[in-house]
Formats: C-alpha cells, sequence, structure tokens
C-alpha cells in the first residue's frame, strides 16, 4: 500500500514538472539503485553531474586606428605650418635683403659718381704735372732743336724721299725712345702719387664704374655682369688701362698736345706742328698696336644687361687735340662712329695707313723694342698699385670690422634673445618630429597585434568544428 502511494505521488510530480529537451534528457541520465526487498524504499534516483559544452569565444576587440590617425594627422599639420612658417620667413626675408643690396647698390653707384669727379682730377693733375717734370728735358729737345724732322706722311706740297724717310724714322725712335724710358726710370713708389695709385683700384671686380669716363675703346674691352658691375679682372685689362689712361689721354694728349700754348709762337713753327703730330700719332699707334695682342673687342659684351645698370661712355667716345683734322681723317672718324665698334682714342692724329712707310720698315721696331719696354713699364706700375691695393683692403677690411662691432652693440641682447627663440623652436619641431614617428609606431604596432589576436581567435573556432 505505501509503495502505490509513492509511485502515485511521482506521477503527479511528472505531470508538474517542466518537459526538457530532448538533448537535456539524453545528456541527463540517471542512475538507479536497487535496494533489498526488505528496504523501506524500493528505488533511488541520483542526477549524474552533467557535461556542459563550452560556451563560444568572443572575437577579439577590432582596433580602430581613427583616434590615432587624427591624432597623427594634427601633428603633421603642425609640422607642415611650422615649415610652411620657416619657408615664408626666409622667402620674405631673402626678399627683403634683395631689395636692401637693390639699394645698396644704387646708392654706392651714386656715391662714387658724386665722389668720383674729385678723385680722378686729383688723379689727371698728379700724372700731369709727373709727366711735364719727367719729360721736360725731352719736349725742350724737340721744341729747340731747329733741323728736327719727324715728317713721314706724305703731305701735298712735302714729298719725302727714301733717304730722308729713313732719316726722319730714326730721330721718332730716338725720341720715342726717350720719352718712355723716362716714364719708365720714375715709375717708383716715391714718384707716384697715392691718387695715381688710387684711381686704378676703382677698376676691380664687382665693384661699379664711374659714368662719362671710359672711352669707346675701353668700354668695347670690359665684362660686366648682370647688374653692370666689373668683372673678369685681369692684367691684359689693368695693362690697358694703365696705358689709355696715363700714356694716351695724359703724355700724349695733355703734354704733348698741348705744347702750342706753353711756347712761344716763334718756336712753334709749321714743321714744329707736323713734327708734333707725327710724334704723338707714331706713340699713339705703337701703343694701340702693342694693346691689341692680348685685349680685343667684345661687341657683345653687354648683351641682355639693363643698360641703366651700365656706366655711361663718355661722349663723345674720343678726345680732341689741338690739331688741324684732314678730310681723310675727318671721313675715317665718321666711319668709326657709324660702325658702333672701336673709335679713336685721340683726334686728329696720323693712322697706321697713312704713316704705313714707317711701320712697313721698323717691324722689330714695334714689334720687339717698344712692346718689352711698355710691358716692362706695365709690370713695374702693376706691382706699386697691386701693393697699394693690399695694404688700403686690409685697412678697409679692419675699419669695416670696427664699424660692424660698434653697429652691432646694441642688437646683442636682442640677438641673443633671437638665437634662443631658434633654438627653442627647433627643440620643439624636433619633438614633434619624434612624436609623429612614436605614432606612427604605435599605429602600426596595434594593427599588427588586432591581426595577429584575430588569427588566432578563427584558429581556435576552426579547431572547435
Amino acid at each position: 500500500m505505501l509503495q502505490m502511494m509513492k509511485a502515485l505521488n511521482q506521477r503527479k510530480n511528472r505531470k508538474h514538472k517542466p518537459k526538457r529537451r530532448e538533448t537535456e534528457i539524453i545528456n541527463d541520465s540517471s542512475e538507479i539503485i536497487s535496494f533489498s526487498e526488505d528496504s523501506e524504499s524500493s528505488t533511488e534516483v541520483r542526477q549524474k553531474p552533467r557535461i556542459m559544452r563550452p560556451r563560444p569565444l568572443p572575437p577579439p576587440t577590432p582596433y580602430d586606428p581613427l583616434a590615432d590617425s587624427e591624432k597623427l594627422e594634427k601633428l603633421i599639420n603642425q609640422r607642415r605650418l611650422k615649415n610652411w612658417l620657416k619657408f615664408s620667413k626666409v622667402v620674405l626675408g631673402n626678399k627683403y635683403i634683395l631689395e636692401y643690396y637693390k639699394e645698396l647698390i644704387q646708392t654706392k653707384t651714386n656715391q662714387l659718381n658724386k665722389q668720383f669727379l674729385p678723385i680722378y682730377q686729383q688723379f689727371v693733375n698728379d700724372v700731369y704735372t709727373w709727366a711735364q717734370k719727367i719729360l721736360k728735358t725731352t719736349i725742350e729737345a724737340l721744341m729747340k732743336t731747329p733741323k728736327l724732322n719727324f715728317q713721314v706722311v706724305a703731305i701735298a706740297d712735302k714729298k719725302i724721299a727714301p733717304k730722308q724717310l729713313g732719316l726722319n724714322s730714326q730721330q721718332i725712335k730716338d725720341y720715342i725712345k726717350m720719352i718712355l724710358k723716362e716714364i719708365d726710370d720714375n715709375t717708383t713708389d716715391d714718384q707716384i702719387t697715392e691718387s695715381m695709385k688710387y684711381f686704378f683700384t676703382l677698376f676691380s671686380d664687382y665693384k661699379p664704374l664711374p659714368n662719362n669716363i671710359l672711352l669707346k675703346y675701353e668700354f668695347n674691352r670690359f665684362n660686366f655682369n648682370k647688374i653692370g658691375r666689373y668683372i673678369q679682372d685681369s692684367k691684359p685689362k689693368r695693362y690697358m688701362m694703365y696705358c689709355i689712361n696715363i700714356l694716351n689721354k695724359i703724355v700724349i694728349l695733355m703734354v704733348l698736345g698741348k705744347l702750342p700754348s706753353q711756347f712761344p709762337a716763334n718756336l712753334f713753327t709749321e714743321q714744329t706742328k707736323i713734327n708734333i703730330k707725327t710724334l704723338a700719332s707714331v706713340l699713339n699707334e705703337l701703343i694701340l698696336i702693342w694693346l691689341s695682342g692680348f685685349t680685343a673687342a667684345q661687341p657683345e659684351n653687354t648683351k641682355g644687361i639693363d643698360v641703366q645698370k651700365l656706366p655711361v661712355e663718355k661722349k663723345p667716345s674720343y678726345l680732341k687735340m689741338d690739331f688741324e683734322a684732314t678730310k681723310e681723317e675727318e671721313a675715317r672718324l665718321s666711319e668709326a662712329v657709324k660702325s658702333g665698334l672701336d673709335q679713336p682714342i685721340l683726334y686728329p692724329l696720323f693712322s697706321a695707313r697713312q704713316m704705313g712707310e714707317f711701320f712697313d720698315n721698323q717691324r722689330q721696331f714695334v714689334n720687339n723694342e717698344i712692346g718689352g719696354t711698355l710691358e716692362g713699364w706695365c709690370d713695374r706700375f702693376d706691382a706699386l698699385v697691386q701693393n697699394y691695393k693690399a695694404q688700403t683692403d686690409q685697412e678697409d677690411e679692419e675699419e669695416k670690422k670696427k664699424q660692424l662691432d660698434e653697429y652691432a652693440k646694441p642688437y646683442n641682447m636682442k640677438k641673443a634673445g633671437m638665437m634662443n627663440k631658434l633654438k627653442e623652436r627647433k627643440e620643439r619641431f624636433i619633438q614633434l618630429n619624434t612624436d609623429i614617428a612614436e605614432l606612427k609606431e604605435k599605429i602600426k604596432q596595434g594593427q599588427d597585434n588586432y591581426d595577429k589576436a584575430r588569427q588566432q581567435w578563427e584558429m581556435k573556432q576552426n579547431s572547435r568544428k
């Protein structure tokens, strides 16, 4: 009876118990333990431990580099801005520097043109005084020797016999040798004044040249840069300047050419006029022939250069002497002016073609004797000028250094502050580059870690299937 009541209660409990899934029933098998018939309870149900399935692994948290990318872009923009500001300052600074130097160049050119006239006048006076002094004996002999005849150019009423031409040529040679020897012997440091040396130091590389001084002959043989400054200074150009400015412009033009005004009219006969003009013409041609061996005209030496930046040529581009010009000399000058190339330095003088018989018979004298004498004199004069230039350049550098030191004193503190700011900016810029590099590495490492975790998760998921 008791057993029947227990069985009935069990049935009731089963009715009210929620149904389990079939899989749970299968997995939840019960173990029935039997007892002996004498026991009060006939059966006991014991539930076995459940075998739980492992829960699925969650995927790794996705790596979102958006935040780091935004930070990286911000840092890069900051660096780009700093680079742009730095570039702008450099560009603007260079612009202001260029404008400043343009103004400085123009100011110096204007100052030179204002100051050059007294400098040049002093140079001319010193050279003229020096030349008159050393050539005094030669000039007196030239004026007071009655039988002196230098005529080598045939004039309508004065034909020259070959024998007389030889005698006249020898006399010209003797006087030219005397003049050049006196000049060469007196080219010493105690005879050459400071103004005579200083004038030629103005014709140095990258210096502005004065206006209304250079003749066409000189201008055609110079080189200029884009801003009209003299460049490519060399011995040939310096030798040309020595010869043209001392021998041609002073000795021939002012000493020989001004003789009529220095002597009484009774001494200055027609023959004396011919002698002086012939002597001046021969010496002028000898100098030009020697210079033509190492200085040549450059017709396009100003091509591509603004005319306003170039020095202004002297007009007219020749020097007038106190001699009467022949029709042939006038025609030759007109032709030279029209050609736009070389023009005669001194006018009027006999041309080399007119004195052809003299030059044809005196080639050794022209090429060897005169060339060697002129070269020796130029070497000696150039040594004096270069020594003076080296000395003055050193003094100028020392003076400029003192002036710069004086000007720099009020700005030392400001300069120090600017340097500190530049140093700080440089350090910040370096730190900014470091931060960008570290952030890039962090983004790369984060992406690599995520890819590795994702790969491991996929491998575990596949192994559970």
